[in-house]
């Protein structure tokens, strides 16, 4: 083959890809939670959505609705179990050790979802027993039905996976990082068209979001792209950023709903805890900042450089400080009731890095499978020595975002990609370095 049709088939091979990834989102998010629960009366719920004046969200009852909550839980208990149980922490290491944890994690996730299939279930049968008097029965109750929608929920949860591994194996990316930003991208424009009809924001507010919006994106951009400065025998390029992940910022936001709520069962006077007090501003940045370190140093507690590595965990710190500020800031500044989603931008951010980087691996490269999942951040440059020394060309799928969650996020791999003759060889590579590491 000519290397004019080499590079043709390889241009064709790309777009292919892109053009699954593409269909398999728009399944995800515009077919699947148009397909309702067996069961369930759509007429009569569109006419109930109608005298609610369009307050009922009907893709709440589709066959979609779990999400992939369940997987995600599993993935993570998984996880969790194979840290702690000090015979299992080698698998989380290997190809074949991945593939087990990854069974276990799918047979809990049916599990998961079943369970709260058949919570939902329940739900649906006293929701159609309140609901009784105003027509039409919306859910023909009993067991039979409300196993029939728990059986179902627990197929669109794994449809869900199913549309991910497509997209890990035929399309780009991973399946399941674009299953979780497309809902995120697909809501964006209808949110600001909403903001804009209920006329209570000025235009120029909107705008400023928007521009806040658009300068924390090219923040994070320039953070995840940027090293902090190393010795080179400990990474190639500088450790990458945020040392932490944004994980702290999920952690101190839930723990101020956590105080919110109890303040309210206590009855106290809690204001000073809502969004948009400059006290409970600066509470929520001292627990990413307290969080944020300790995590740094445990993700990284094997680099001995530690000037370079309290370098890098105090830029880290400052840009989970950075993206709180920025969350805040219109209700705070603007005292207006928007928000910025800082972390579903940083990862939508991190996503679109990742298939450029994919999109052009593939472009120069050549064909690539997958030979060695990663779950350390810190270990990508050392895996891409150890390959670059031997002469075999290798890309890395996913490292930005998984940069931002480090070891949570078992489900977003590090995917060590080859071009198919050197897999064995590679695969060989990898596994001593595994050894010896």
């Amino acid at each position: 083959m000519s290397a004019e049709a080499a590079s043709a088939h390889g241009d064709d091979a790309r777009w292919r890809r892109l053009l699954v990834t593409i269909a398999a989102a728009l399944v995800a998010i515009e077919v699947l939670p148009r397909v309702l629960l067996p069961g369930v009366n759509g007429e009569a719920l569109s006419a109930l959505g109608r005298g609610m004046r369009g307050t009922l969200d009907v893709s709440a009852l589709s066959v979609a609705s779990l999400g992939l909550s369940p997987v995600l839980s599993a993935f993570a208990l998984v996880e969790l179990v194979a840290l702690v149980i000090p015979a299992l922490r080698p698998r989380r290491h290997t190809p074949e050790g991945r593939r087990a944890l990854g069974r276990v994690t799918l047979v809990l996730a049916i599990v998961f979802a079943g369970v709260q299939g058949f919570f939902v279930a329940r739900w649906l049968s006293g929701f159609e027993h309140s609901m009784r008097s105003l027509g039409a029965p919306i859910f023909e109750g009993g067991l039979g039905a409300e196993l029939l929608v728990a059986l179902t929920l627990v197929a669109g949860t794994m449809a869900l996976v199913a549309l991910a591994f497509l997209i890990d194996r035929y399309g780009l990316g991973s399946g399941f990082a674009i299953l979780l930003v497309a809902p995120l991208a697909a809501e964006v424009l209808p949110a600001i068209a909403r903001v804009v009809m209920r006329g209570d924001v000025a235009p120029l507010e909107i705008v400023l979001v928007i521009a806040l919006a658009a300068a924390t994106a090219l923040g994070v951009r320039r953070a995840l792209t940027w090293r902090a400065p190393i010795d080179r025998a400990v990474a190639a390029d500088g450790l990458r950023l945020p040392t932490s992940g944004v994980v702290p910022i999920y952690i101190a936001a839930s723990l101020m709903m956590l105080c919110r709520q109890v303040a309210a069962l206590a009855s106290l006077d809690a204001r000073w805890l809502q969004p948009g007090d400059t006290i409970g501003f600066v509470v929520e940045n001292t627990l990413v900042v307290a969080i944020g370190a300790a995590l740094s140093l445990a993700f990284f507690r094997g680099v001995r450089d530690r000037l370079a590595r309290s370098r890098a965990i105090v830029m880290s710190l400052a840009l989970l400080v950075a993206l709180v500020a920025v969350a805040g800031a219109p209700a705070l500044l603007l005292r207006v009731g928007l928000r910025v989603d800082v972390l579903g931008l940083a990862f939508a951010v991190a996503l679109l890095l990742d298939l450029t980087a994919e999109w052009r691996a593939r472009r120069e490269l050549g064909a690539l499978t997958p030979v060695w999942p990663l779950h350390r951040v810190r270990s990508v440059d050392a895996v891409m020595r150890v390959l670059d020394d031997a002469g075999v060309r290798a890309h890395v799928r996913s490292v930005h975002q998984r940069a931002l969650f480090h070891f949570f996020a078992p489900w977003l791999p590090m995917d060590v990609m080859v071009a198919p003759p050197d897999a064995a060889r590679a695969t060989a590579l990898l596994r001593d370095h595994a050894t010896r590491a």
